[in-house]
């Protein structure tokens, strides 16, 4: 196919994971690395490693240092990460997950708003979204027109179809969520879902699953928006 990838460099990629990259306006990149040690206090020896939201300038075609955001967005102590931005930049909402193993993180959503150009200090969202017990992460803003948003996220919380489903709320210019609902078996099956992405413009949601039809291990399907339906997810093929 006609496409070259490139690697943008050891500013953005790193020995460690970087990932859910973003350019939501004016070519600012935003992503998430887990590159932030914490160190022993006596021994001053990394014992772990924080994910965290990082932002990244263009210019003359090259990218800037990535920074963090400050720390009322990035916690101290947990991950946060696989952050989304409303279309008319108000609002954020991204992840905060806690390690339970080595293996296994315990994840829930939070928002800011913008106001003043200067984003707030941000709020968990309702316990309608964040379940106990259950993880709420990867979250996809997507416009609403007057009426305010679409939050898309990935839960493993009971009433879906298999492992990781993608569910939605409705959200309000103000920051209020309707409960989620799961978006169905036309989009969710018994195996995993993740990482969603709508494009406005398009009406089409973007999502990765391992599910049987794929092509191996996780791939990238995309699905129409008619109404308040999806169509049958299409795989984005070779």
């Amino acid at each position: 196919l006609p496409v070259e990838i490139k690697n943008m460099g050891n500013s953005i990629n790193t020995v460690y994971s970087d990932f859910g990259g973003i350019i939501p306006r004016d070519s600012v990149l935003y992503f998430s690395s887990l590159r932030f040690e914490v160190t022993n206090e006596k021994t001053k020896k990394p014992v772990s490693y924080l994910t965290r939201i990082l932002k990244s300038n263009l210019k003359n075609n090259n990218r800037s240092m990535p920074l963090p955001l400050d720390t009322s967005i990035n916690s101290i102590e947990l991950h946060t990460a696989n952050v989304s931005f409303s279309s008319d930049m108000k609002w954020m909402v991204f992840t905060r997950c806690t390690s339970l193993t080595k293996s296994d993180m315990r994840c829930e959503l939070f928002a800011s708003q913008n106001l003043n150009g200067k984003w707030q200090r941000p709020f968990r969202l309702p316990e309608g979204i964040n379940l106990s017990g259950f993880t709420a992460t990867q979250p996809a803003l997507a416009a609403r027109g007057a009426e305010g948003y679409t939050l898309y996220f990935v839960s493993d919380r009971t009433g879906g179809f298999g492992k990781l489903d993608i569910w939605k709320s409705e959200m309000t210019t103000n920051g209020e969520f309707s409960v989620p609902v799961n978006l169905g078996s036309t989009i969710n099956t018994d195996e995993n879902e993740i990482t969603p992405f709508f494009n406005d413009h398009t009406q089409a949601l973007y999502f990765s699953s391992d599910r049987a039809e794929g092509l191996g291990g996780y791939d990238v399907f995309y699905s129409s928006l008619t109404g308040n339906d999806f169509s049958t997810p299409v795989n984005a093929g070779y």
